[in-house]
């Protein structure tokens, strides 16, 4: 009987290692003794609106973040992500810069060089934390039997700093677990250091939230938003505990601001909850409510529009007979 194939640790390991075979000089060996922290890397699902991390849902197209941390400083490094075709199936291209609506498979790195549009934020890492720009066209991806290896050139980070690898749209595995991406990275002068980016991969969500809003509300008044946590049933979820936040896209001055839990649910809430809120923005809004430690728990609610306040005095007028 054989045994079934997987893509354990050491697999993506391996793979990594073969790639970096067939395509990087030989290291010098100058380095070999010198003392230096172990790279990091990590992998998740990201959301591009809120450019917070989500997870990944089985058998679906989703948005994957590697990120490598140096452990020591890179000048001009080449560092390869080895991306299994059997687990991630879908065919990957390079783009100069990442935006919404890109065709499944474009993947960018953060940070990039301007564009005429300018850089995406990186919000999610304090300034000085990244490494320096990578030069446009430095990134590539190749095929070899069984993986696709993105290749990115000229990376240059000071110890401790991040670059990240994102990808848009990638078919999730079909079973939830865990998954591996290897990682080398190579430097003039310094052997060759790997690492291991996991990413989890989980089932579709039994419960979900549902968001309900008024038709319209004043811009800088509070309102009340109401939040279902719905079971498989239909019905309410009881038993839902949690901790969920709120984001607009149209409106930067959301309160509570969309990085911070507007509400943790407890068994008084019995599977719903009003969560206070302010627009300041004139304009159509839709309210995105999401589990933060379930990104896969998520609610949008219908279109309702912020308008102006009344003003403070009404001046009839008046005639005299």
């Amino acid at each position: 009987m054989r045994t079934p194939r997987r893509f354990p640790l050491v697999a993506g390991i391996v793979l990594s290692l073969m790639a970096w075979l067939v395509v990087a000089p030989a290291p010098t060996g100058a380095a070999t003794a010198a003392k230096h922290r172990s790279d990091k890397a990590s992998a998740g699902g990201y959301d591009w609106h809120t450019l917070m991390d989500a997870d990944v849902i089985a058998g679906t197209p989703g948005n994957v973040v590697i990120r490598y941390v140096a452990g020591r400083a890179v000048t001009n490094g080449v560092l390869r992500i080895v991306v299994p075709t059997r687990a991630w199936p879908t065919p990957l291209y390079a783009e100069e810069a990442l935006y919404e609506n890109k065709p499944p498979g474009a993947f960018s790195v953060r940070p990039a060089l301007a564009t005429p549009e300018g850089l995406l934020p990186e919000t999610t890492r304090p300034e000085g934390s990244t490494c320096a720009p990578v030069a446009a066209g430095s990134w590539s991806v190749s095929q070899l039997r069984r993986a696709q290896v993105i290749t990115v050139r000229n990376v240059t980070c000071a110890a401790g700093q991040e670059l990240s690898i994102r990808m848009e749209g990638v078919q999730a595995p079909n079973r939830p677990r865990t998954y591996a991406f290897g990682l080398v990275m190579k430097s003039p002068g310094s052997p060759a250091r790997t690492s291991v980016a996991k990413v989890r991969v989980v089932p579709e969500p039994q419960t979900q939230l549902v968001v309900t809003v008024p038709q319209e509300a004043q811009a800088g008044v509070p309102f009340d938003v109401i939040v279902f946590a719905i079971g498989p049933d239909g019905l309410p979820d009881a038993d839902y505990r949690g901790a969920v936040s709120i984001w607009d896209p149209a409106d930067c001055t959301l309160t509570p601001r969309g990085r911070g839990v507007a509400h943790q649910f407890t068994a008084d809430d019995g599977g719903h909850t009003r969560i206070s809120t302010t627009l300041s923005i004139i304009a159509t809004h839709q309210l995105h409510v999401y589990d933060i430690g379930r990104k896969a728990i998520e609610g949008v609610s219908a279109p309702f529009d912020i308008v102006p306040p009344p003003p403070d005095s009404i001046i009839c007028p008046v005639s005299y007979h």
